[in-house]
């Protein structure tokens, strides 16, 4: 940096880890230097040695670009430093000067930060390695006043004896009080901020503008998966083949629900996309999480903890989160988590040195992929007002459209959550009235529920109002960047319908039903035993055998086919009997039957019920 003054000028810049400062005359010549270290004045003020060749003015507007571009500070009365290191000072009784020792390693305070998050304040304390190397720490300020806090400093690479951490607190403290550092905002949780800012990554957004912000105590890999990559037209053009997919899309609405909840003040919902293998269902969640960031650095394993799982949920409030393959956790790992989603708050914890932590709270919509359905029998009532289930990922397998997403989404992800957010600041003041009129059409279509099944209408219909209003979202900007439009409330309420089926005291048992006769139609050689023995077509497997009236077989290999539809055995098993369309022995559902001279247990399911099934087919419109 050159400053000019009246009778020459001063030159500065940064010598490695100093600052070299010369005063030239007017004739050029040098006629003082010294040497500074970021974070510090000397004891002798600069400003009074630069007076003996400016006027006081001129040192002062000197002073003041010095401080702002190599950001020193004031050293308190009370405390030097030197070569040797950090010290006290004070005035003995006979008034002379008496030094203690508190550190080689002199620290100073870079930056403050508030974090509202934990609503509390942070310091970046700032200090020269023996390798004349500046380290900066990142602590609470009620750490940094604390002896653990100042070991913490230690830990990374500053001298300071624990037996002298008083006194290095005691400079820390002064060295504030009489220093303007600047003050930033710092952040450990996404999603909305103050004022309508929302934070994606590094990045807060509010209407029409950005920048960037400090993260702390969230994984790198979380911020660096929500760096925006690519461009939003190589986004449109990697996802239009499986966009063509309702389940794709409507997975697609179901990211853009998260910032609505706390605007609707409406509750977390769980989305569980299961079923066989290979069908895309893993990857259509992928899709929808790509609105946000890179899903390759997102997604979360079936494996993962339950403090890990509720970690991501906290650090991810007002944001979509993915746990891949539910299948491979406990049925009471997958129900605690429904139940954590759904309830919104963590567990209650202790910290080590007392006392309690804060417990964290969330908003969000988590995807879930499995082989199976999450409800079961006996927690299906409970759970289903809880988690919407569809099946089987696009819906039908195709490589192509799943391919062209494999490939375009390595180099392309994130780039449409930030237009979304400036969607929903657009449109602020008339979503709440937008959300009403679609939850009073979807309570209107909730008459198929069980009344047994309390409270289901109007949490089914709150659900089913925000996805449908965020998919009207995803499909303006979708349309606006040049996508292809359909409409969300078509899809949706199609889904809708199966939800509600799925609810109802048939709906379920009937769906399961034409699973197993589409099975049974391939399968029919494995019934015909009489056939097997004359034609002499063993050694088949032996499923059962087809009776005037009903179809006998085993129940495991009914299991089976229920299992690898995605159906609750238990369930279809109790809704069947209930609907009669299984031949009931002594009140079970299964019955024992005299097979080539020896007993069997087989449950015997009616051929022809279609008396018995009601008309679904209504029609919906809005």
């Amino acid at each position: 940096m050159k400053y000019k003054f009246s009778n020459g000028y001063i030159l500065s810049n940064i010598n490695g880890n100093s600052i070299d400062i010369s005063v030239y005359n007017g004739n050029k010549n040098q006629v003082f230097t010294t040497t500074r270290k970021p974070g510090f004045w000397n004891n002798v003020p600069l400003s009074v040695e630069l007076e003996n060749y400016m006027s006081y003015d001129e040192v002062n507007k000197f002073y003041k670009l010095f401080e702002d571009q190599y950001e020193i500070k004031f050293i308190p009365d009370g405390f030097s430093i030197d070569e040797g290191g950090l010290y006290s000072t004070s005035e003995d009784a006979k008034g002379e000067m008496d030094r203690k020792f508190i550190s080689f390693t002199p620290t100073w305070i870079t930056k403050k930060y508030y974090n509202p998050d934990a609503d509390n304040t942070m310091l970046d304390i700032s200090f020269f390695t023996a390798q004349d190397v500046i380290t900066t720490v990142t602590l609470p300020q009620k750490e940094v006043m604390q002896r653990r806090g100042i070991m913490e400093i230690a830990a990374h690479g500053a001298l300071l004896e624990e037996s002298l951490a008083n006194r290095m607190i005691s400079w820390i403290t002064n060295y504030i009080r009489y220093n303007e550092i600047t003050i930033e905002e710092v952040y450990e949780r996404f999603g909305w901020k103050e004022n309508n800012m929302f934070l994606i990554g590094n990045t807060i957004y509010s209407k029409n503008n950005k920048q960037n912000v400090k993260i702390i105590n969230v994984p790198k890999r979380s911020t660096d998966g929500l760096k925006p990559k690519g461009t939003i037209n190589d986004w449109v053009d990697m996802s239009r083949k499986i966009l063509n997919y309702n389940n794709a899309r409507f997975k697609c609405y179901a990211a853009c629900v998260p910032p609505l909840l706390k605007l609707l003040n409406q509750k977390s919902i769980i989305l569980h996309d299961y079923g066989e293998s290979s069908t895309g269902k893993t990857k259509t969640s992928e899709l929808a999480l790509s609105i946000w960031g890179d899903p390759a650095k997102l997604i979360m394993s079936g494996f993962s903890t339950a403090v890990g799982k509720e970690r991501l949920a906290t650090i991810f409030t007002d944001m979509p989160i993915l746990i891949d393959e539910t299948q491979v956790a406990t049925e009471e790992e997958n129900n605690k988590f429904v139940y954590m989603i759904a309830n919104e708050t963590g567990k209650l914890r202790g910290k080590k040195d007392g006392g309690l932590d804060d417990t964290q709270s969330w908003k969000t919509l988590a995807f879930t992929t499995g082989e199976s359905p999450l409800t079961t029998e006996k927690s299906f009532t409970g759970m289903s007002a809880r988690v919407l289930e569809i099946y089987g990922g696009l819906g039908a397998h195709d490589s192509e459209a799943i391919d062209e997403f494999k490939s375009g989404v390595e180099n392309c992800y994130g780039v449409f959550a930030p237009l979304l957010i400036n969607e929903i600041l657009d449109n602020l003041d008339i979503l709440d009235e937008n959300y009403i009129k679609l939850y009073k059409k979807y309570m209107s279509l909730t008459s198929e529920i069980d009344k047994n099944v309390n409270g289901i209408g109007g949490r089914s219909a709150n659900m089913f109002a925000v996805i449908t209003l965020a998919g009207v979202l995803f499909e303006s900007v979708l349309e606006e960047i040049g996508g292809e439009f359909k409409n969300p409330t078509d899809i949706c309420v199609n889904v809708f319908k199966e939800y509600i089926l799925n609810m109802s005291g048939s709906g379920y048992a009937r769906r399961a039903y034409e699973y197993y006769l589409s099975w049974l139609s391939s399968k029919e050689k494995y019934f015909l035993v009489e056939r097997m023995e004359i034609d002499g077509r063993m050694p088949y497997d032996v499923y059962g055998s087809i009776e005037d009236n009903h179809i006998q077989i085993f129940p495991n290999i009914l299991k089976k086919v229920l299992d690898d539809g995605g159906f609750n055995y238990n369930r279809v098993l109790k809704d069947w009997g209930m609907l009669g369309w299984i031949e009931q022995q002594n009140n079970k559902n299964s019955s024992v039957v005299k097979w080539f001279g020896k007993s069997k247990r087989v449950i015997k399911i009616k051929k022809n019920i279609s008396g018995d099934m009601k008309d679904d087919d209504e029609t919906y419109n809005f």
